[in-house]
């Protein structure tokens, strides 16, 4: 019997995404090659809402629409931590990323930034601007394992140490051929998911997937 979805990747994303599939009902099975917690544990422990630099970049090139919606996917992302780590520590981020620390430019992004829907001031000193922000710090190890127990709690399983190594895709659902990661499981394993979430970048068709 196929399940709804299969996760590849107990990662961030897919911890997040298995928790709310889980949550409203589908049956969801995650599938990640590291042990526990392992995969979700990574990044410096920083969420901001976005540097200076970055977002002037992005309005550059990209247009300012482009800039304004990765403010909000970050300050989404803030408020998704806060939801499942509620100790996470919150502190003001000081910017001075922008070449030149010009006022007018750093006037801009405030701008943008409050546009978007984050609290952003600019202090203006003898030795340039700076924009104050709010960051959100947390410890990647246990947010990940925070991140893997909301899931389970809402009804995903979480297998660790398995390592995928085919999909195939038939009508109506996906077969997942995995190798177990312990030297004492010689057997190969599989099993079938009707969707499959792929946070790892494995499956031969990408996003597709």
């Amino acid at each position: 019997m196929a399940h709804d979805v299969l996760v590849l990747g107990a990662t961030v994303a897919g911890l997040t995404v298995a928790r709310r599939l889980a949550r409203i009902g589908y049956d969801v099975v995650v599938l990640d090659p590291n042990a526990e917690g392992r995969s979700a544990a990574i990044g410096h422990g920083v969420a901001a809402v976005g540097h200076a630099s970055t977002i002037a970049n992005m309005a550059h090139a990209y247009g300012v629409p482009a800039a304004r919606e990765h403010i909000e996917r970050n300050l989404a992302g803030i408020r998704e931590i806060g939801r499942n780590l509620p100790e996470a520590t919150r502190l003001p981020l000081r910017d001075r990323s922008l070449p030149g620390h010009d006022e007018e430019e750093n006037r801009r992004i405030v701008a943008l930034f409050r546009d978007a829907g984050a609290d952003a001031e600019l202090i203006v000193s003898p030795d340039g601007a700076t924009i104050i922000t709010e960051a959100l710090t947390v410890d990647p190890t246990a947010y990940a394992l925070a991140l893997r127990a909301a899931a389970v709690a809402a009804g995903a399983q979480v297998v660790d140490l398995v390592t995928v190594t085919n999909l195939i895709r038939r009508e109506g659902s996906t077969k997942v051929r995995f190798l177990d990661n312990r030297a004492w499981v010689r057997e190969p394993g599989s099993i079938s998911g009707v969707a499959v979430v792929d946070t790892l970048g494995i499956s031969p068709w990408g996003r597709a997937a």
